[in-house]
């Protein structure tokens, strides 16, 4: 099979469900995308490693709903709660559909990005994944939810960082004008700040050859791992089922994710120092500033 084929034919065409297993009499595609060169596990150990760092971005700011605990109503009951819900909606909107996703499209589909190659990518999966099961008119709702799920994810983001912004003025790490609260209870500095630092990262992905973004994902998917090390768990008031093996097992996953997320830098001749230091350049980033703190 080549990259330009794309492991379906007309009559596969019954929807994203029913096209690894085949419905109404057509032909089931079944695992045969899984059978293509490296599928399932394009570039085996070292692709899986690296994808991680990625996949660990769509992951964080789930610790959020613990944030938000101290503006909800009876948090030790709802908490709980939440977090299970969240368990039971990561396995299905991301594993599941990643499942769905990789059965369906194959990894060399031409629409795909390929070899971080950003900024070729033709279609989104989601969407792609419509137009493979002749659903044309669906693929303007997925858009539409893909849409609806950016801003809610900005939406979040923006919130955590002005809490934490302001948490960090009331500890005295940050100036005090962020400390300020509206009558509304509004850190409106914090928020300010927020959206006017945001802005400017985003608008910088479109500078150059997608660089700086690469750094951008790399230096905050890195920094997120780091701040999940940061909970001691003595102090977690809610324990999940599993526990402590569930968060020893997490550790040292992301220990294997942030030291091997540039195993491929390593194999590259000539060494490839930019993709190096942008993979690495967070850790000793965070040692020094935790060093700073110790000594100020």
């Amino acid at each position: 099979m080549t990259g330009t084929d794309t492991g379906l034919k007309k009559s596969d065409r019954t929807g994203p469900i029913g096209l690894p297993v085949g419905v109404l009499g057509h032909d089931k595609i079944g695992g045969r995308n899984w059978k293509i060169d490296d599928a399932p596990f394009y570039k085996g150990i070292s692709g899986i490693i690296t994808t991680s760092i990625v996949s660990g971005f769509a992951f964080q700011d789930t610790e959020a709903v613990g944030m938000a605990a101290g503006e909800s109503v009876n948090p030790r009951r709802n908490v709980p709660r939440v977090m299970n819900g969240t368990i039971w909606r990561i396995v299905l909107f991301f594993v599941g559909s990643i499942i769905i996703m990789s059965l369906v499209i194959p990894y060399n589909d031409p629409s795909l990005a390929h070899d971080d190659d950003v900024k070729n990518v033709a279609i989104s999966p989601f969407t792609l994944i419509f137009v493979k099961s002749d659903l044309k008119p669906t693929v303007h709702i997925m858009n539409a939810v893909i849409l609806t799920t950016i801003l809610s994810a900005g939406n979040s983001g923006l919130y955590v960082c002005t809490r934490v912004l302001y948490a960090l003025a009331n500890e005295g790490q940050t100036p005090k004008k962020f400390a300020y609260l509206t009558r509304t209870g509004i850190p409106i500095w914090c928020l300010v700040f927020t959206t006017f630092v945001s802005t400017i990262l985003f608008g910088l992905s479109f500078v150059g050859n997608k660089i700086i973004y690469q750094w951008l994902v790399n230096v905050t998917c890195v920094m997120g791992f780091i701040a999940w090390f940061g909970y001691s768990l003595n102090d977690l008031v809610y324990k999940a089922l599993f526990f402590p093996v569930g968060p020893i097992l997490a550790a040292l996953l992301i220990c294997i994710s942030v030291l091997g997320q540039s195993y491929s830098a390593f194999k590259t001749h000539p060494f490839n120092f930019s993709n190096f230091l942008s993979a690495y350049i967070t850790i000793p980033v965070f040692f020094n500033y935790v060093f700073c703190l110790q000594i100020c």
